[in-house]
């Protein structure tokens, strides 16, 4: 976390039970938990490791929690849900946009 941090600064991290040893930084919190523990529509990204990839719940929690437009990653060889826009994929790993909707009157 601390390279990525370095490569983005101004932004935030939350890392959801990270190897151990992972420390939190003014960058990054540091959080342990049976279930991703953020807001829908709270993250402008997610990203999640093959420890919890092949679990829909998770997965979907993920996908919950991004903005509109933004990303999730997941490395998984499960395929994404539908309702999102695939931009890759490999046998262990998919990038995918959550759609913005628009309501209609």
């Amino acid at each position: 976390a601390p390279e990525v941090s370095a490569r983005m600064p101004g932004a935030r991290f939350v890392l959801v039970n990270p190897p151990a040893g992972a420390a939190g930084s003014e960058a990054t919190s540091v959080v342990r938990a049976g279930r991703l523990p953020v807001k829908v529509s709270s993250m402008r990204g997610v990203v999640v490791s093959a420890d919890h990839g092949a679990d829909a719940a998770w997965v979907a929690a993920a996908v919950g929690a991004v903005l509109p437009g933004n990303r999730i990653v997941v490395e998984s060889a499960v395929a994404p849900e539908a309702g999102l826009d695939v931009l890759a994929r490999t046998d262990r790993l998919w990038v995918a946009r959550k759609p913005v909707t628009t309501l209609r009157r």
